[in-house]
């Protein structure tokens, strides 16, 4: 499995919390997504519009990927919820950390371009 399956099904673990679920919620009406986009972010596709971007952007802060202000990729964070899913994997344990080492300088004052740039990350390093 790659990491980007990884990815994928950490992603998936994290969307049966109730706290995503609310996440999505509150992340849908605040940037006024559809449930496609919701589709989209779930199956890891890259935005294709500014309200996925967005969208993106708020459930990666949401879940931690980003640093409070949603301007930074917080490794930290992504580590706290992707580890925990993957630590009966030491295969993924280590594709996680290197994953989150990858990822580690992706930045923008942008938000929803942060959700566009760190999917690129997840995707192409993944």
């Amino acid at each position: 499995m790659n990491l980007i399956s990884a990815f994928g099904v950490f992603l998936a673990a994290a969307m049966v919390s109730a706290d995503l679920s609310i996440q999505e919620e509150k992340c849908m009406k605040e940037e006024g997504a559809t449930v496609d986009d919701v589709e989209a972010f779930r199956a890891a596709k890259m935005p294709e519009t500014r309200v996925q971007k967005c969208y993106y952007g708020c459930l990666f802060q949401a879940l931690g990927y980003l640093d409070a202000e949603g301007k930074r990729f917080n490794s930290e964070g992504f580590l706290k919820t992707t580890l925990p899913m993957a630590a009966n994997n030491e295969k993924h344990t280590q594709g996680v950390h290197r994953l989150a080492k990858q990822c580690e300088g992706v930045a923008n004052e942008d938000r929803c371009e942060l959700g566009e740039d760190l999917m690129a990350c997840l995707k192409d390093r993944g």
